[in-house]
């Protein structure tokens, strides 16, 4: 049987306790404090029951009172709530602080959002991401949306597909849509054919048309560029190493390591899908195809192996410009794309897409085919009919500034915040008769900068540089004359910067051409004449006469450049290089440039004149009478 405890105890405690009392009987109290340290005596050597003995220490020095004096309190309570009350401050300030940060974001959000919106009108029938990306990937169209004025055509086409994707998709946007069946004929056979949107509103149509073209516009920009896969960087092809590129550009500073060929991919799709996308649904309007098959003919002429797509897309834009009119084969020869000199109506599209074509037969040097074209279209805008007067409306008396319509106006500017704002209405369809507006008389300014190229590089340099600075001086005089018009404005404005660069280049040629005959044609003068020439005159094709030119197209004699009449929208008199100030009733007594021969004009004076000219004008075209929508780039570089 075995032992309780207590009876095992009990033994044992009584020999302690003895063993105890005899030790401190024998002890020394002179004893060295090492031996009590021990807790062995000098006589626990021999004895079994010395070994058993414990210290004798003095009762101040008892176990519990030794604890107290190692154990150590990190924290008092009045620390610890000091502790926690501090934890608890600063718990609340990170709070507040993430309140107060999470308010300000969303509200520079909120304004960003809004004034894209005024500025990019969204459908309302869209949803709220489509709507977002829309307006979002529109204003990142603006180089001003950026620092650096540069587009970043990655992130801004990748907005436009995704708004593509979400308006095709039936589940989010796309209810409705219809699919047609595939073989549809366009510029090139893909596979790819847009969907019928006959059944959508308007605003949705045109929403859908403008992301198509934004995208197609971003695949252009994008147009050869390479992703890495493992990485998801967007590269251009000059800087991939592969086999491809045997010698890769180096990548900028700071940038990251070139990718591999094995490792990429098209980082985007081709301007194929989006175009062709655009020509073959059902929906879009004859203005909008013409102008998505304008430019897609340019891009194709800018790929230099695709001579024969690019062609039939301008034809294309032409044939759809016509086939709004009863007759179309009154108004444009099937055979050269010139309008007809009898053409019973003119309408802007027709205008629009002959221009176009026009101006791509010289780009590919078939100056016999382009200038029978531009001089048709020339003499169609001189012959277009004046504008209907707009409607007078009565004259009202200006308010009076009451305190209530003051409040009245701030309340209705607050709601308005609160509503979606409404969509623009659709312009022009371009089916109707064209009229002769000041925007008009800035086209018919391009028209005659681009005659006065063809005719420097082919026939004669100074009839084109006649035909060139009339372009300069009509574009000019039309843009001073519309201040409130922001339409003629930007047309005159384009067609002044593209025909005062054409002037420049033509006189800086022609002067170093004048220079370097007046030195002696020697070997060092001819290299350094051919260093500075501003302008390459290449090998031009032959130019139509007055009697290839088929009847119904109007000679250049009868288009020459004249002084334009006396009418409300030109004035009498237009500033001339060589004229100076308005001539007298009498015939001047200084000859301008166009009747002395190219031999007995100094062109040096010339070249100065006109830099001093193209000086002026930059000046005057710098401040932009109306700038562009937008503005919140703020907002666009947080959170896009």
């Amino acid at each position: 049987m075995r032992p309780s405890p207590s009876s095992t105890w009990l033994p044992h405690a009584i020999v302690r306790l003895a063993v105890r009392n005899r030790s401190s009987c024998h002890q020394d109290s002179s004893a060295p404090a090492r031996s009590l340290a021990n807790g062995v005596s000098g006589h626990a050597k021999t004895s079994h029951l010395h070994s058993l003995a414990r210290p004798n220490v003095r009762p101040s020095t008892s176990l519990r009172a030794l604890a107290r004096y190692t154990q150590t309190r990190s924290m008092t309570a009045e620390r610890k709530a000091f502790v926690i009350k501090q934890l608890k401050v600063s718990g609340k300030f990170l709070i507040y602080s993430y309140i107060i940060g999470g308010i300000i974001l969303a509200t520079v959000y909120v304004i960003n959002e809004e004034v894209l919106e005024r500025a990019y009108p969204t459908p309302a029938g869209w949803t709220y991401f489509t709507r977002s990306g829309y307006r979002n990937a529109k204003g990142r169209e603006e180089p001003e949306a950026f620092a650096g004025g540069v587009v970043d055509w990655v992130a801004t086409a990748n907005r436009f597909k995704k708004v593509v994707r979400r308006l095709e998709d039936p589940r989010i946007d796309g209810e409705g849509l219809k699919e047609q069946a595939r073989g549809a004929q366009g510029p090139e056979r893909l596979t790819q054919t847009g969907y019928d949107i006959t059944d959508k509103s308007d605003p949705w149509r045109r929403g859908y048309y403008e992301a198509l073209m934004g995208a197609a516009k971003g695949a252009e920009n994008l147009d050869g560029f390479l992703r890495d896969d493992t990485r998801g960087i967007v590269f251009p092809p000059d800087v991939v190493v592969g086999p491809s590129n045997s010698n890769p550009r180096p990548v900028p500073p700071r940038a990251q390591s070139a990718p591999l060929e094995e490792n990429c991919s098209p980082a985007f799709d081709s301007p194929h899908h989006y175009y062709h996308k655009i020509l073959t649904t059902e929906g879009f309007t004859r203005r909008e195809i013409v102008q998505a098959a304008l430019a897609y003919g340019d891009w194709l002429h800018s790929k230099h192996v695709l001579a024969q797509a690019a062609k039939a897309a301008h034809r294309r834009a032409v044939s759809v410009a016509v086939s709004s009119l009863e007759q179309p084969h009154a108004v444009v020869d099937g055979d050269t794309c010139a309008i007809k000199s009898d053409a019973p109506v003119v309408t802007p599209n027709v205008l629009l897409a002959t221009q176009a074509t026009g101006i791509y037969y010289a780009q590919i040097s078939a100056l016999d085919e382009s200038l029978p074209i531009l001089v048709s279209v020339l003499r169609a805008r001189r012959s277009l009919p004046a504008p209907p007067p707009p409607e007078q409306q009565p004259e009202q008396a200006p308010a009076k500034k009451d305190p209530d319509s003051i409040v009245a106006w701030a309340k209705s500017a607050v709601l308005s915040l609160l509503y979606h704002p409404p969509f623009p209405p659709r312009g022009p369809s371009g089916d109707e008769q064209a009229v002769r507006t000041k925007a008009s008389i800035c086209e018919e300014a391009g028209v005659m900068a681009n005659i006065g190229e063809i005719l420097y590089v082919s026939s004669s340099p100074t009839d084109g540089l006649s035909w060139t600075r009339q372009a300069v001086d009509v574009a000019e005089d039309m843009y001073r004359a519309s201040e409130t018009d922001e339409e003629a404005s930007r047309s005159c404005k384009q067609c002044l910067e593209v025909a005062m660069d054409n002037w420049v280049s033509m006189v800086t040629t022609l002067a170093n051409k004048d220079r370097a005959r007046k030195v002696g044609p020697t070997e060092e003068h001819n290299e350094t004449e051919q260093d500075t020439a501003a302008v390459p005159v290449p090998v031009p094709a032959s130019v139509p006469t007055s009697a290839s030119v088929p009847a119904s197209v109007p000679t250049l004699d009868s288009l020459a450049p004249e002084k334009p009449k006396n009418t409300s929208q030109q004035p009498t008199w237009i500033p001339s290089l060589w004229q100076a100030s308005p001539p007298p009733s009498s015939s001047s007594s200084s000859p301008s440039s166009s009747t002395k021969p190219s031999s007995e004009i100094d062109w040096e004076t010339e070249q100065a004149l006109v830099n001093e000219k193209a000086r002026a004008i930059k000046k005057m075209l710098r401040h932009d009478r109306f700038p562009k929508k937008g503005g919140a780039w703020v907002g666009l570089m947080l959170f896009n």
